[in-house]
């Protein structure tokens, strides 16, 4: 109880399970809330527990109070460098999102939080989860802009050479 306490108190609450996040291809490992001031970051630790390598993943982090009632929620997403051909994370990796600000209403300190999975991407294009935040329209829309811009200077550079593109992309 006393160890339950002092995390609590420090923030350093891990996520608790989320019914039907047994079977995830990502699980959330931790959910911590950094001691600084005057703005405490939100920081969610996650794991690969899938057989293929992770393009892209939203998780949804729901704030409560110390009654239990939901207080407010925010998304978390990450997509990888597609111009590179990265990935976030291959099978078995542990990664940490970028620190996010807190749900709104959110006190550090006090109450609680419950990170869950939304919406996973994988290299090979398959997907997984409910995507009840729509990020996955945004993932679509930024591999779109990736395949516009290869496109565009494969032509610039069959057309115009190496300088063109050097240009285009100095502008």
């Amino acid at each position: 109880m006393k160890a339950a306490l002092l995390c609590f108190a420090l923030g350093c609450l891990a996520a608790p399970a989320v019914p039907g996040s047994e079977n995830a291809p990502v699980i959330v490992v931790k959910t911590q809330v950094t001691p600084q001031t005057p703005n405490p970051q939100l920081l969610v630790r996650l794991k690969n527990q899938s057989t293929k390598a992770v393009e892209a993943i939203s998780v949804v982090v729901e704030y409560f109070d110390e009654r239990g009632d939901s207080r407010g929620t925010v998304t978390l997403s990450e997509c990888a460098d597609m111009l590179a051909n990265s990935q976030l994370a291959g099978p078995g990796a542990e990664w940490e999102l970028n620190p996010s600000q807190l749900p709104p209403g959110a006190e550090p300190g006090r109450g609680s939080y419950r990170a869950r999975i939304d919406f996973v991407r994988f290299r090979d294009g398959t997907e997984w989860g409910p995507d009840e935040a729509k990020e996955s329209l945004r993932f679509t829309g930024i591999r779109s802009g990736v395949a516009a811009t290869r496109q565009y200077l494969k032509m610039l550079l069959r057309q115009r050479g190496v300088e063109a593109v050097i240009q285009e992309l100095e502008r």
